[in-house]
């Protein structure tokens, strides 16, 4: 039962993906319902196998103590779900910002997405628990991820588009 909010998930968000996929006409507004369904329901579980594998918590807890599963392979699972779901949904979403918004710089939006979204979340960490550091260090760390979320987006966007029109 631990596990069952995290594979329920898990199934919702890649079959709302690859409905996604799969379909090439669907109305924008289901378009976009569906990618944020999908969105949504990819993060928890991450969130959940990344963290729980560096420090188990909720439903990961309950697992690890109903039967000893390896922290590294929960953390592994986290992070191969993190990179896979992360390059699906980013074509996903380059295809309703230039499908649906008719936006001629679609990869950038998504990049922008993934950086504006990873630094709305520091933010509300902060907020929420206080700044674990003085407040130099903090703005520091967000100007850096703000900027590695951004690289590592069009990384993953650029690199996977070049094996595709290698094939």
């Amino acid at each position: 039962i631990a596990v069952a909010g995290i594979l329920f998930e898990t199934v919702t968000s890649i079959v709302g993906q690859s409905i996604l996929i799969l379909r090439r006409r669907m109305r924008p507004v289901y378009a976009i319902s569906l990618f944020w369904l999908s969105f949504w329901t990819y993060l928890s579980p991450v969130v959940y196998l990344v963290m729980g594998a560096i420090h188990p918590f909720g439903d990961v807890l309950d697992l690890v103590n109903a039967m000893p599963v390896p922290s590294y392979l929960i953390g592994s699972l986290g992070v191969t779900m993190l990179i896979s779901s992360t390059y699906t949904l980013s074509l996903i979403l380059r295809g309703i910002f230039s499908n649906v918004l008719e936006l001629p710089t679609a990869s950038d939006a998504v990049s922008y997405f993934w950086a504006f979204l990873h630094t709305f979340f520091v933010l509300v960490t902060i907020v929420t628990y206080g700044l674990p550091t003085p407040p130099a260090i903090t703005v520091a760390s967000m100007v850096v991820i703000f900027i590695w979320s951004y690289i590592t987006a069009r990384w993953l966007l650029v690199f996977f588009s070049r094996l595709r029109s290698a094939e």
